[in-house]
């Protein structure tokens, strides 16, 4: 069995959710969950909306529980909830506080439904159902993270404030806003990212990777993983050797 599985959403979804996810194992697992720009919700059974993270955390796989989520695109989730979501950065919310009596009703759904495919297709009806309310995503905000998702983090914020014709409070406001990050920390695990992606190609040396990526100075490379990531790059191979890969960042993109 795959611990780890995931879904495409429906095409009018496609702007801001990047997919639906499930995980779930007859045995117990370490799952690290690594930073990647997006939020999430997340049924465990408790619905809860979980924030942009700026470091990893390891949570452990109860065996035969079920988990089923969804991830938004870095900005998505924003459409969805009146707030701004630095608020809610390396936090947490019941969905309750939220959308109140909507997402009551919502995990009342969630409960009785037993394959994660019938449970995403509530978390899906309930997206759709909401979308007619949706305000118009941030153009200026979107192309900001594209930039940066395109340049692979490996963008300064002058260059990228200059791209925009944007002032530098302005950017750091539509940031923290629309996707609960600043500017440089957006970057910052942008490139991570792409560090994390390469590792996984086990040809690749540890100092290629660290000159793919950008970094010219080893000591540099490892204490950025480090900090995000909470083990150094090697480590983090060994480890996903014993427990496999429960977090693809690339289908975020």
């Amino acid at each position: 069995m795959i611990p780890y599985r995931e879904f495409p959403p429906h095409p009018a979804l496609a702007p801001y959710v990047a997919c639906y996810w499930s995980i779930t194992s007859p045995l117990p697992l370490i799952n690290r969950i690594l930073p990647d720009g997006c939020t999430d919700i997340v049924v465990t059974p408790e619905l809860k909306f979980v924030g942009a993270m700026r470091s990893a955390f390891v949570s452990q796989i109860i065996p035969d529980s079920l988990t089923v989520g969804i991830r938004f695109k870095p900005g998505g989730s924003s459409a969805f909830f009146r707030l701004p979501l630095n608020e809610l950065t390396d936090n947490e919310v019941t969905l309750d506080n939220l959308w109140g009596r909507f997402a009551h009703d919502l995990t009342d759904q969630l409960a009785a439904a037993r394959t994660a495919r019938e449970k995403i297709a509530h978390l899906e009806a309930a997206l759709l159902c909401r979308l007619d309310q949706l305000p118009t995503l941030n153009p200026t905000l979107q192309q900001a993270v594209s930039t940066v998702r395109q340049a692979n983090g490996d963008i300064t914020i002058t260059d990228l404030r200059t791209r925009l014709a944007l002032s530098e409070r302005q950017l750091e406001r539509g940031f923290h806003q629309w996707v609960g990050l600043s500017p440089r920390q957006f970057a910052r695990v942008t490139r991570f990212r792409q560090v994390v992606d390469l590792l996984h190609q086990p040809a690749l040396s540890l100092t290629q990777i660290a000159y793919r990526a950008g970094y010219y100075d080893q000591a540099h490379f490892i204490h950025d993983f480090k900090s995000l990531a909470g083990l150094t790059p090697r480590d983090y191979r060994r480890e996903q050797q014993d427990v496999g890969f429960l977090q693809f960042p690339a289908v975020t993109a």
